[in-house]
């Protein structure tokens, strides 16, 4: 068999890459941006490009991971979007208002 096994309880950071035949063990963790080469040991924390060990878990990651925003960065984040859609919309009506204006950016 080609294809990575990834076993229970384990966490993969984002943009981690795990090519060929490897396996991941029991409740490790893959950190994000990792090239992964080589199997991962259960309950064993890995990170680089080529991934190395970095240390141990104590729990399965996947689970003890907050899944949640905190509500004063989530305020910001909405407030940050609301100002960028309100900015875009006041660009689109000038642009209708001047057609014969250039607006490139």
């Amino acid at each position: 068999d080609r294809h990575p096994k990834v076993r229970h309880g384990c966490l993969i950071g984002a943009h981690a890459a795990i090519l060929g035949n490897i396996e991941i063990g029991h409740s490790s963790l893959v950190a994000a941006g990792s090239l992964v080469l080589k199997d991962v040991g259960k309950r064993t924390m890995v990170a680089g490009s080529p991934a190395k060990v970095v240390g141990v878990t104590s729990s399965e990651p996947s689970r003890s991971m907050i899944h949640e925003i905190k509500s004063e960065v989530r305020g910001k984040f909405c407030k940050d979007w609301e100002d960028a859609v309100q900015q875009e919309t006041q660009r689109e009506k000038a642009m209708r208002d001047n057609p014969t204006m250039d607006w490139t950016i």
